[in-house]
């Protein structure tokens, strides 16, 4: 063998392990090897095969490895993320993406062409040879999971990294394709809501507010040692200080957050908005998220239930426009004026990453570094407009009560020490939740554990009515232990317990 057939067998198992790297698999040579072997068998049959699957996965691992590198290995959320996403969510991650993460990704491409260029240097291995690796190969594939002892299927414990985001990728298509052929029914399907009031309702205005990727724990009103919650720290109102989201990413947290969930699955058409307007409140829906017809997200297809539905964002904004939850306010005291009774939801854009481009690189609090600074002051504007949005309902001389969440949390990455969407930290699913009213005259904080999958309860309890198919039979708004533990939702949809994540700690003071 000549010594440059030995470099090319060399840049051919770097290639190989670089290719896993960038399905999220880092620390395993044996799947590299295993790469590297099924490379060879292939090129012994057929050069032309070979060199077209170096180039297919080349380029694959190019644009996933700055991805998988920062928001973790393929999985439903990913993929949904991608198809529901709107340009301005698209180019603020492409943002967020580390540059050397970007350029190995790059140099896999470079190195996967530069061995296709010189695949003539590449080992012929004799045909018995070939079947010798076709064997190792499939037992080293194959073996494993069948000794696994579980229930889940035989394909699911293949660890494999390429079939494992072939599956990964061809199951979150399968759950989208199910999911909108249930928005479809939840569209013309009657609510099976029938609630009757408790009593005469004190209010006479609703407003839920829904922010976008804050963790309480960085927040002055739960104890942050940070100035940036002024209107929150001085309002009277119910505080829960154990309020654990259903998910770690907006669409899996909302849906099953917003929308009943039966035997069958999430069931659109008992959304809480079909739930208000079965109470008799008239209902709004103003959002700064997208919204995009046929391929609707799954919050703009419950957003278009409420009588009157706004979406700043159509699919058409300009990518490095980013438009401040603060332009909502025309659009929401459009509906705080209306005289029937109501409920306003009001989705904000919140904190999401990128934080810089969020509060358009200006920031009033300076901590350590300054993706943090953007953070604690995304967080700071949405306080402000808290502010306005209860002054323009008092103004508008209503008896309002106002309701505010987060729809998730985030956790710092190991590699980075950014702040991002992943399922593995208790801070992911730890968002703020607290109940605002116009005659609150103290404040209260609830110990007891909450969770995402009561929120239709609690929501029932909040706008005063009581519906049989949700039976509470709790009291979410005093210490009253309603669930003894909070499970949550992973990157592929499983249930975990949540006390069973690590914490991660606030960074940045």
């Amino acid at each position: 063998m000549q010594k440059n057939d030995k470099a090319i067998i060399a840049l051919l198992i770097v290639w190989a392990f670089l290719v896993n790297a960038a399905l999220g698999v880092y620390y395993n040579i044996g799947y590299a090897i295993t790469n590297f072997f099924i490379i060879l068998i292939v090129f012994r049959y057929s050069k032309l095969l070979a060199s077209a699957l170096v180039i297919i996965y080349s380029v694959i691992a190019c644009l996933l490895f700055p991805v998988v590198a920062n928001f973790g290995k393929p999985n439903i959320n990913m993929v949904s993320s991608l198809l529901y996403a709107n340009n301005e969510e698209i180019f603020s991650t492409i943002k967020s993406l580390h540059l050397i993460w970007i350029l190995i990704g790059i140099a896999t491409l470079v190195l996967g062409l530069f061995l296709v260029k010189f695949r003539s240097r590449w080992p012929v291995i004799r045909h018995k040879t070939a079947l010798l690796l076709l064997v190792i190969t499939a037992a080293g594939i194959l073996i494993p999971p069948y000794l696994e002892d579980n229930e889940r299927g035989f394909a699911d414990d293949v660890k494999y990294p390429p079939f494992i985001a072939l599956k990964k990728t061809w199951d979150a298509f399968a759950a989208i394709d199910k999911t909108n052929k249930m928005i479809a029914q939840g569209e013309i399907s009657k609510s099976d809501f029938s609630p009757r009031l408790i009593n005469n309702p004190r209010y006479h205005t609703f407003i839920m507010v829904i922010d976008e990727s804050v963790r309480r724990d960085y927040m002055q009103v739960y104890g942050a040692p940070v100035d940036d919650t002024p209107f929150l720290s001085r309002s009277a109102g119910t505080f829960f200080n154990n309020y654990v989201s259903a998910g770690f990413s907006t669409v899996p947290s909302l849906t099953h957050s917003l929308l009943r969930v039966g035997s069958g699955g999430l069931q659109y058409h008992n959304s809480v908005i079909r739930l208000a307007q079965a109470a008799g409140l008239e209902t709004s829906w103003i959002s700064n998220q997208g919204f995009y017809g046929y391929y609707d997200a799954p919050l703009a297809v419950i957003g278009k239930q409420a009588d009157r539905a706004y979406f700043a964002k159509l699919g058409n904004a300009e990518l490095k426009k980013y438009t401040p939850d603060s332009l909502l306010m025309p659009e929401i005291m459009k509906s705080l004026a209306a005289k029937k009774p109501k409920l306003v939801i009001i989705h904000l854009v919140g904190s999401h990453p990128d934080f810089c481009t969020r509060v358009n690189d200006r920031y009033d609090i300076k901590l350590k570094d300054i993706p943090h600074s953007c953070y604690v002051q995304s967080i700071r504007n949405t306080d402000r407009l808290l502010s306005d949005i209860t002054a323009a309902a008092s103004h508008a001389g209503d008896k309002w009560s106002m309701l505010y969440f987060g729809d998730h949390g985030l956790s710092h990455s190991p590699a980075t020490g950014e702040l991002l969407h992943r399922d593995g930290a208790k801070e992911n699913y730890m968002p703020p939740f607290a109940v605002i009213d116009y005659d609150s005259r103290e404040k209260k904080h609830i110990a007891a554990l909450r969770s995402g999958f009561d929120f239709q309860r609690i929501f029932a309890q909040w706008i005063g009515v009581v519906e049989p198919l949700l039976n509470a039979g709790c009291d979410y708004f005093s210490e009253q232990a309603c669930l003894n533990k909070a499970r949550v939702l992973d990157g592929n949809m499983q249930l975990m317990d949540f006390s069973s994540l690590p914490s991660d700690p606030p960074r940045g003071w």
